[in-house]
């Protein structure tokens, strides 16, 4: 067994300031009587790993490192000295090597010597009676000498285990300190705004910040994944801001919660009910949108009947690339299939929201199974690849990615060859199953409506989107009876964002909208196609903090 006084006169103070540094992590102020809670929290990640019983474990939890845990069981074992003024590095103990039957034993040594230091503990903290203990000269030797032995029974345990702690307790310092420098970067979120216009819906987002770690996921660079949601504004105050926005279309299809997961906490889920409750009060028509890869709570697909009932359109789209949880972390896949089926049951509508094609969920075999599962739930697939910043570049296991960074920069979205090539030259032939590049062009179909942005008979409709008849017909309708808007109104909608332009720098070219001599933000580039039903060129800004998608006129990149 390693000698533990080594163990401590090396890594002690380091293991301090390691605990200082969490404080930046912390809404509260930590003492001991935290660090005791902290200890038994570790404890039972040690446990879990050793237990046969895995249906104890708690789901989107990473705990796979048997000397990650004793690692942290330690850190808190020396905390609870520091929080208790203990100078634990130089007590004199006798430290010596534990044989145990096995490791559950030692554990259940571990969990009687740890009440009783618990008890003593909160009896200092005048939470519990005194109690007289004999045999110690003074009150501080007994927690002196059961803290040692729980040092005793962790580094027995390790021996057991064939682990080095000295090792393990450093890489954890290590990792610790990495998470942590992340966090730094990230403890102030950039927030987007309340009321905002995309590429294909309006969106509200009055709550932002996701619990979820999804290595691809945009919200990271922004320091809002791996973060309780933050409510921003009232569910009153959304409705508010979302009616007086300059961005708002009454009919346009409204994405609630583009910048959390609706559905990830009890709280976002309670607030969405009242957003909805208000929504429907005010008499809001707008179709509305639900992304998820969380579960859909039975109670809340009820609670949305009632308005179906009075004629308002809710559709989900379902996020399910079957990508496994090291890449999309604290997702379960079989919540969301189970979502499919639970929905499709109580007949609401679905789009499944295929995203991203990456090497590691991008095989054929891969790509046909996703397919034959959703193709049984779903009113269509809307297909999609990566879309990119610098740091979700980074942070996937790509190189190819890495090595075409300018060019996916500049992509409206990056696919994966093989899943692309597949996907669009083969599945998509099957003329049962509807599957679209393009996301406005499945919600025209799910609402039964002609695609309202420019699509119909561009390369994408015609050698991409396996588009059922039926909607082609509609489609094909609209653009037989194609006018172009008059340069007065689209110079009225221009000044309704702010902007100024003279009449004569608006061209039409080819049912395109030429605008000269002006630079918009990709949102109100979005506002002007939607408005006007047709393709727009015109001069995006500079460090927008919106990707590039095809309505600015950006093109796939296959890899």
């Amino acid at each position: 067994m390693e000698d533990i006084k080594v163990f401590l006169k090396d890594n002690y103070d380091n293991a301090i300031k390691l605990k200082e540094r969490f404080k930046i992590t912390e809404n509260k102020e930590w003492d001991a009587i935290t660090v005791l809670a902290e200890l038994n929290v570790q404890l039972g990640h040690f446990s879990y790993l050793i237990s046969k019983h895995k249906n104890y474990g708690e789901n989107g939890r990473n705990i796979n490192d048997f000397g990650d845990e004793l690692s942290d069981v330690v850190l808190q074992l020396i905390s609870l000295c520091w929080k208790l003024d203990l100078d634990f590095q130089n007590y004199d103990y006798n430290y010596s090597y534990i044989k145990f039957e096995n490791v559950a034993e030692a554990i259940l040594s571990f969990n009687t010597v740890y009440g009783q230091v618990s008890e003593k503990v909160l009896e200092i903290k005048d939470y519990r009676h005194y109690k007289i203990r004999y045999g110690y000269a003074k009150e501080e030797d007994f927690l002196y000498f059961n803290i040692a032995r729980l040092f005793e029974i962790v580094f027995s345990i390790a021996y057991d285990l064939d682990l080095k702690l000295s090792d393990e307790f450093k890489k954890m310092i290590l990792d610790a300190s990495k998470f942590l420098d992340n966090y730094e970067k990230r403890k102030t979120p950039k927030f987007y705004p309340v009321v905002d216009v995309h590429a294909t819906w309006l969106v509200l987002n009055p709550i932002q910040g996701c619990p979820k770690q999804c290595k691809y996921c945009f919200l990271k660079e922004r320091g809002l994944n791996r973060i309780q949601p933050i409510t921003l504004v009232s569910p009153e105050k959304a409705v508010d801001l979302l009616l007086s926005s300059k961005f708002y279309i009454e009919d346009m299809p409204l994405c609630l919660f583009s910048q959390t997961d609706a559905f990830s906490t009890v709280d976002n889920i309670e607030y969405l009910k009242q957003l909805i409750e208000i929504l429907m009060e005010r008499e809001i028509k707008n179709p509305i949108v639900f992304i998820t890869k969380c579960k859909i709570p039975e109670d809340f697909i009820d609670f949305i009947d009632k308005y179906e009932k009075q004629g308002h359109s809710f559709l989900f789209f379902l996020s399910y690339s079957g990508l496994d949880k090291d890449i999309e972390l604290g997702v379960n896949k079989k919540i969301i299939e189970n979502n499919f089926i639970r929905l499709s049951e109580k007949g609401k509508k679905i789009i499944h929201y295929w995203r991203p094609f990456i090497p590691q969920n991008s095989k054929k075999e891969d790509v046909k199974k996703i397919y034959n599962f959703v193709k049984k739930y779903c009113i269509a697939s809307v297909a999609i690849g990566l879309k990119t910043t610098d740091d979700i570049i980074d942070n996937i296991e790509w190189d190819a990615l890495k090595d075409n960074r300018k060019e996916a920069l500049q992509s409206d979205n990056v696919w994966n060859k093989e899943a692309y090539d597949y996907l669009w030259n083969d599945l998509a032939n099957n003329k049962d199953y509807p599957i679209f590049q393009t996301t406005s062009c499945a919600l025209g179909y799910a609402l039964g409506q002609p695609d309202r942005k420019f699509f119909y008979n561009t390369d994408i409709c015609i050698n991409c989107n396996n588009c059922p008849t039926v909607q082609r017909n509609r489609c094909k309708e609209k653009y037989d009876n194609f006018k172009f808007p008059e340069k007065k109104y689209i110079v009225s909608l221009i000044e309704k964002i702010g902007k100024n332009i003279d009449i004569d720098k608006i061209d039409f070219i080819n049912r395109t909208v030429v605008i000269k001599d002006l630079e918009l933000n990709f949102n109100e580039i979005s506002f002007l196609t939607e408005k006007l039903g047709i393709k727009i060129v015109v001069a995006k800004k500079e460090n927008d903090y919106y990707w590039n998608t095809s309505i600015n006129n950006a093109t796939i990149l296959k890899i």
